[in-house]
């Protein structure tokens, strides 16, 4: 079963073919740090077992627990370089948290399907910005493009506030 860890912890690993993580965290971190990769984040293939997974053309699936406060994604504040795709296809049904994806300017973040944050927020900052043929809930929803913020055909909502901004075109 989950294993609760002592903060801060970091798990690093080298050599393997997948990972699964059931450690019982508050906050959980992934940091890309590679040159130009894609990841998807998405359910683990088991709707509601509290378990979501990361893959990256880089490294590992990384199948684990959902944190209880919040998931972050980052692609620049561990020197990677080169421009990072991060495709966020859903997450497990009993995730409630946080999600912030903080992806620079070369970057870029595109979902599809369904994804419900419960009483969570989700932020997320890029280069360009996709939600195609998505429906997503939050609390507070915050989606900021350096260029381009698109929407197609997709559903945004948020009991509390919304914001999209965009230093480019917003579709």
């Amino acid at each position: 079963g989950p294993q609760a860890a002592d903060p801060p912890s970091i798990i690093s690993y080298a050599d393997v073919e997948s990972v699964t993580d059931r450690l019982l965290a508050d906050h959980r971190v992934f940091e890309l740090a590679g040159p130009a990769e894609t990841v998807t984040l998405s359910d683990d293939g088991d709707a509601g077992d509290g378990q979501s997974k990361i893959d990256s053309t880089l490294g590992p699936p990384v199948v684990f627990t959902n944190p209880t406060s919040s998931l972050t994604i980052e692609t620049s504040t561990s020197g990677g370089t080169g421009s990072d795709s991060i495709e966020v296809t859903g997450l497990d049904s009993e995730f409630d948290a946080d999600l912030t994806i903080a992806a620079d300017q070369m970057d870029s973040v595109r979902f599809t399907g369904e994804m419900n944050l419960e009483s969570g927020d989700i932020s997320v900052s890029a280069g360009a910005i996709q939600v195609d043929h998505s429906t997503l809930f939050a609390h507070t929803a915050t989606f900021s493009a350096d260029d381009r913020l698109s929407l197609v055909e997709s559903q945004l909502h948020s009991t509390d506030d919304l914001t999209l901004t965009a230093g480019g075109t917003v579709v």
